[in-house]
């Protein structure tokens, strides 16, 4: 983290109050609903609403579709651009502006819920009605969207290039009433001014001081249950506790939005840093009463020791942001220390997931193919698409190694949608050269229990214009430990519109043979681990052997996975099993190799 300084303070707040009566008013005289979202795409204030909206809400998506066209428009407009015309997947257009303070872009005001007059009822409704939809319904509510031209379009954006400036010029004529507790903490200059002196001491007199980066957790849901008021005196509640219990021998610092900074300027040890961290994590032990209301909140704290060791102010800051995003990941509500030797891994898992956020607007992804080799017609008719990451540093890194982080920071959504985006794309490109192959993709639990999955599928399979036979999705044995019903009502109403539906790595985890009936699949894959000693081991030939047998009698494919030798295929085919994967057909391979293979073949 590179220390800066904040922009002029501003009370967020009194700007929404302001904004919401105004735009209530818009509302009111235009029917266009707006928002204001912040630079992440979350929303900070709703005025109105717009019937379609709402329909597709209950019927289609949820606020997390609606917070993706949000974060497209918020970063459009950190790219440079003074405004956004976007037109979601349902067809509904959007304009969004940013909002500046002092040419910074704090928050960003969408306006609209409207179609360009090039859009035809006639279109919506035919989705509509692909969609499963009601066509009576949909129709009503089509006729009282607001259809806006290239020249009612130019008016809008200038009345929202109005507004914003409006809000710009309200917080500099009441920048005198704005809050002043910030001043009362030493501002970020004198904190550099303060580690610079302290960094001098550790080289020049082997003194050691310490810093504690204070990082409220979950700040923000006081912010969207309560209001950012009473978020504001919280702030400033905690601000005046830190300054009562610790003034005496630390300097204190606002650091940012929800975040504090302590600075010890000399201690004895270590050991002393973990006594001041446990005084710091206890200080939010009791209720914080605000506006008569009583308020719970922890804080995670990282600790960063600093000696002669120590080379430069961020790496200051970073050693201790790290050391707080340990504590976050460990339970949060606790102090952690800074420590080169332990805080490798650490560090290495948060530059991966710094980096794994911008991979796909960093073009980084991409999709390699596995042949699976179709043992009744000896053709290949289906393929399985793997997920490489061509890191810019790291070379490729395999799914084994960031699939799991993806979970864990909840980008697997997101990067599920990009394969299945892509694997679509590439059917419908086969698909135009006559090309008839099935793609399997794989699926994270995760993704299976987004109440969004489904209608990303069928909203993905209808802008390619793919037929679901051609799309396979395949899941792992361990999705069934927990919460088995609504994921089988998923999958079952995946497997209704005609996508095939496999369980891989098959043996390996919680399902059996006897499960399968209950279970709306298609495919099996066995296990690698079963295929290996197939030649020459016999328990190994019956479980291959029963398990296709069973399968069969189920009506349910099988594939074998990790086929590499002669004597392996042999027997798989001896046996009845309907396809194999494996190095003996092929390895996995890049579009412009797997393209080269199939026409090969």
């Amino acid at each position: 983290m590179v220390l800066k300084e904040e922009p002029m303070n501003f009370n967020l707040s009194e700007i929404l109050n302001e904004a919401k009566s105004f735009l209530d008013v818009f509302y009111k005289l235009t029917g266009l609903s707006s928002i204001i979202v912040d630079l992440n795409g979350v929303v900070l204030l709703r005025n109105g609403s717009n019937n379609l909206c709402d329909f597709y809400k209950e019927n289609l998506v949820s606020d997390l579709e609606c917070n993706r066209n949000a974060e497209y428009i918020v970063n459009g407009l950190l790219g440079g651009k003074e405004y956004i015309v976007h037109e979601c997947s349902e067809g509904l257009a959007f304009i969004g502006v940013p909002i500046r303070i002092n040419n910074e872009i704090i928050a960003a005001v969408v306006l609209g819920g409207f179609w360009k007059d090039n859009k035809k009822s006639e279109e919506l409704i035919n989705k509509a009605r692909n969609l499963g939809f009601s066509e009576e319904d949909y129709s009503d509510l089509i006729k009282e969207i607001p259809i806006v031209n290239e020249e009612k379009l130019k008016g809008l954006i200038n009345f929202l290039v109005q507004v914003s400036t409006m809000f710009e010029k309200k917080v500099v004529e009441n920048r005198g009433v704005y809050k002043e507790w910030n001043i009362s903490m030493t501002n970020r200059e004198k904190l550099i001014c303060d580690i610079n002196s302290l960094l001098n001491s550790a080289r020049e007199r082997s003194e050691i001081g310490a810093i504690y980066l204070i990082d409220l957790d979950d700040f923000c849901k006081v912010n969207r249950s309560l209001g950012f008021s009473k978020g504001d005196n919280l702030l400033k509640a905690i601000s005046e506790k830190l300054m009562l219990c610790f003034s005496d021998e630390c300097r204190i610092y606002r650091f940012g939005g929800d975040e504090f900074l302590l600075l010890e300027p000399y201690i004895e040890n270590k050991e002393r840093s973990i006594v001041r961290g446990k005084e710091i994590v206890n200080t939010f032990n009791d209720e914080w009463i605000i506006d008569n209301e009583k308020i719970n909140i922890t804080a995670s704290i990282g600790i960063k020791v600093i000696d002669e060791l120590d080379s430069s102010i961020d790496d200051i800051i970073r050693h201790a942001n790290i050391a707080v995003n340990y504590a976050k990941h460990r339970g949060k509500n606790r102090y952690k220390v800074f420590d080169r030797r332990k805080f490798h891994k650490v560090l290495n898992r948060i530059e991966l997931e710094s980096d794994l956020k911008g991979s796909i607007e960093n073009n980084e992804l991409e999709l390699y193919y596995q042949p699976q080799l179709n043992l009744k017609t000896a053709g290949i008719d289906s393929v399985e698409a793997l997920l490489r990451w061509n890191h810019p540093h790291r070379g490729i890194i395999y799914p084994m190694e960031f699939i799991p982080l993806a979970e864990e920071v909840g980008l697997i959504t997101e990067i599920g949608l990009w394969v299945l985006k892509a694997a679509c794309n590439q059917v419908k490109r086969w698909k135009s050269q006559n090309l008839e192959l099935k793609v399997a993709i794989n699926i994270s639990p995760i993704q299976l229990k987004d109440p969004n999955f489904y209608y990303d599928i069928v909203n993905v399979l209808s802008e390619f214009q793919i037929d679901p036979k051609y799309l396979e999705v395949e899941i792992t044995e361990n999705i069934f430990m927990e919460s088995k019903e609504p994921i089988i009502d998923v999958l079952a109403k995946i497997k209704k519109r005609g996508i095939t539906i496999s369980i891989d790595d098959f043996g390996t985890g919680y399902s059996s043979l006897s499960y399968l009936k209950k279970l709306p699949i298609d495919i099996i894959k066995i296990d690698k681990s079963f295929v290996d000693d197939i030649s020459n081991k016999d328990a190994d030939k019956s479980i291959v052997g029963e398990i296709i047998g069973i399968a069969h009698k189920l009506g349910i494919e099988v594939v074998a996975e990790g086929v590499e030798n002669q004597g392996q295929l042999n027997f798989l085919k001896e046996k009845g099993c309907d396809k194999v994967q494996g190095y003996i057909i092929s390895r996995p391979m890049p579009i412009s190799e797997i393209n080269e293979y199939i026409k090969a073949q």
